[in-house]
């Protein structure tokens, strides 16, 4: 019997296939997609289909060795690549596999793609000690804080719940003004809204 949450992965999992079609991320039948529905099955993307056109029927349910639960079509000869990150990654929960041509293009040309897009987290430290060199103080490091404090999470990789992230959002406050600070947090219970920022708000009491 389909579930509610089964029925609403068949659904985003359609989507994501249309706008990777729209994309040319995929083109004829190449690319796959799958998701965790619980800790015994998988719903992923049938074999021989074009994932612009796919309809939530034509899902396949496997378990974690690969065997067809249910579906009327068969899963993708790639599947095992998917399981393969399941069985490695108990935190990821989705694989979308595609070949956007930039990405095909490094390929053929035998160029890695090992570069960080984002600027490293101790670039990120040199720069926030420059401004400190200045005479600036931070005002989350005034008080004694939890080991693990983020104010910025990749929720596209589900890291709000892992609680992974760098600090990167800051109160930089002028000696008399550091003086006068009284507590600084990380109010990270706006991330638990609806539709919730990336961000988590920094917030500095001062006794002026």
């Amino acid at each position: 019997m389909s579930t509610r949450l089964e029925e609403q992965t068949r659904a985003e999992i359609v989507e994501a296939g249309r706008r990777m079609y729209a994309r040319g991320y995929v083109a004829s039948n190449d690319g796959n997609i799958s998701a965790r529905l619980d800790e015994s099955r998988i719903l992923t993307t049938p074999k021989s289909v074009s994932k612009g056109f796919m309809t939530p029927d034509m899902m396949v349910i496997v378990d974690y060795e690969g065997q067809k639960l249910s579906g009327d079509r068969d899963a993708s000869s790639e599947l095992p690549m998917h399981l393969e990150i399941y069985r490695n990654r108990p935190d990821v929960n989705a694989v979308v596999h595609a070949h956007p041509p930039t990405a095909t293009g490094f390929a053929v040309a035998g160029i890695p793609l090992d570069r960080a897009v984002l600027a490293p987290p101790h670039d990120l430290v040199l720069a926030d000690d420059r401004l400190l060199d200045l005479g600036l103080a931070d005002s989350f490091r005034l008080f004694e804080q939890p080991e693990r404090s983020y104010t910025w999470w990749d929720y596209r990789l589900n890291s709000f719940k892992r609680k992974l992230g760098l600090r990167i959002d800051h109160i930089l406050l002028s000696a008399p003004l550091a003086h006068a600070c009284r507590s600084c947090t990380i109010d990270i219970e706006m991330r638990a809204g609806e539709r919730p920022s990336d961000h988590a708000p920094v917030v500095a009491e001062l006794a002026l």
